[in-house]
């Protein structure tokens, strides 16, 4: 049988031969598995992103999600097993945290870069705000299943001062404020430059 230290696993009774290589039972027996582990790794993170002048805290309550890779499929007589190591869906879990992190995060910096004052609308950071900061918050839900490296660190704080950086600029313009585009752009050079320890 399965070693539950090293694997998740879920185990299912089949009928006959045929029924045990069908897609459709396979089908099942991985569903099985995705929901075990995903009870098995369900938890909650706090993310506070901090910015100059105040802190949000956001509370991002979850089902992680189940990356399966290359399961493998074994039977006992009529019992069906299928299961994964933990160190494979390990990896798989960081390898999808960090290509989204890396996606969003690049996408964010080039908006912020690319802005200035003939294209930027209320709307539209209004619109910009909430996709990224909701972004950050399934992004940061997945740290509790992984192991964060510098670099993500580092990504993520870069990413949480764009989103800073917009959260203010959005402010401005609800108040009907004049944006001083050269202290804006000034505050994004100085948080790069941070970032790079110049």
């Amino acid at each position: 049988m399965v070693n539950d230290r090293i694997s998740y696993y879920s185990v299912a009774e089949f009928e006959d031969e045929r029924q045990y290589y069908s897609d459709k039972f396979r089908s099942e027996l991985k569903r099985s598995l995705v929901k075990k582990i995903s009870e098995f790794v369900s938890t909650s993170s706090k993310i506070t992103v901090k910015n100059k002048t105040k802190n949000r805290e956001s509370q991002a309550n979850f089902n992680a999600v189940s990356l399966v890779v290359d399961p493998k499929f074994s039977k006992c007589g009529n019992i069906a097993v299928i299961s994964v190591r933990k160190d494979t869906y390990q990896k798989a879990q960081y390898d999808d945290f960090r290509r989204k992190l890396e996606f969003h995060s690049r996408n964010l910096n080039n908006f912020v870069q690319s802005m200035d004052a003939e294209t930027v609308t209320k709307k539209l950071l209004k619109e910009k705000v909430k996709y990224y900061k909701s972004e950050l918050n399934n992004v940061s839900s997945l740290i509790p299943l992984i192991n964060l490296k510098s670099s993500d660190k580092d990504l993520l704080d870069k990413y949480s001062k764009n989103l800073s950086l917009l959260e203010n600029l959005l402010d401005q313009l609800k108040q009907s404020k004049k944006i001083n585009w050269k202290k804006f752009k000034d505050g994004i050079v100085n948080g790069i430059n941070k970032l790079i320890g110049e």
